[in-house]
């Protein structure tokens, strides 16, 4: 049970000291032996509990993304769906990433290199997160798809979020908004499986109206 407890806690301060190297220096530039040496862990004391430093920044928006899910809910007295909670916590997930100037230098670096060497996706915290968020919304819809296809759909979903979040950064995207763009982001999968677009439009309208009545400026990924 000590053992156990002083992993946690080794953990926990392994991912607040990464949190303030990528707010302050990057994603590019922050290095496990930085994350190592604040933590006070030798490198390979680091690698036991993160082989990578994508595997850090999954954790980390894992908590962030469970956070606004919580304050979502505590929000609200309608009982929310699984893909309907998925929607309502997105758009602060990405105004929240790409808003502050720091914050947003950070994730567009990251989903830089996600775009270059990320060939899998699963096998994340995050990932595995989101993944089970869709298994549950297609349950919700009574939608059966076999898995090799759902897996499709997944990676597809998974490979425009990573260029989405580039073009959007980079201005390519026009006049699109974040809200819009973390609705489509959440609808497109979805689409493909077999939720009807006008639920999708409805929800993804909902989704902007409850965003416009609670603040969740305070529930920020590295700060």
């Amino acid at each position: 049970m000590a053992e156990k407890k002083k992993n946690s806690s080794t953990r926990e301060r392994i991912i607040e000291n990464a949190k303030k190297h990528f707010y302050c220096d990057g994603y590019s530039k922050t290095r496990m032996q930085d994350i190592a040496d604040d933590t006070g862990i030798a490198l390979g004391s680091l690698s036991y509990h993160f082989k990578k430093k994508e595997a850090i920044v999954s954790s980390i928006l894992k908590i962030f993304l469970e956070r606004l899910y919580d304050h979502t809910l505590e929000n609200t007295d309608k009982p929310l769906n699984a893909l309907e909670l998925h929607f309502y916590a997105s758009i602060p997930y990405y105004e929240n990433l790409l808003t502050e100037e720091n914050t947003k230098r950070f994730y567009y670096e990251f989903t830089q290199a996600q775009s270059v060497h990320s060939t899998n996706y699963g096998g994340s915290e995050l990932a595995d997160f989101i993944t089970e968020v869709y298994h549950q919304s297609l349950k919700d819809y009574h939608i059966f798809v076999d898995d090799a296809y759902a897996n499709m759909a997944q990676k597809f979903g998974y490979g425009g979020r990573v260029q989405m979040v580039i073009d959007y950064v980079e201005g390519a995207l026009g006049t699109v908004n974040i809200a819009e763009m973390a609705n489509f982001l959440s609808s497109s999968r979805e689409m493909l499986l077999g939720v009807p677009k006008a639920e999708l439009d409805r929800i993804g309208q909902e989704a902007i109206a409850f965003n416009r009545e609670v603040d969740f400026s305070s529930i920020m990924p590295l700060t």
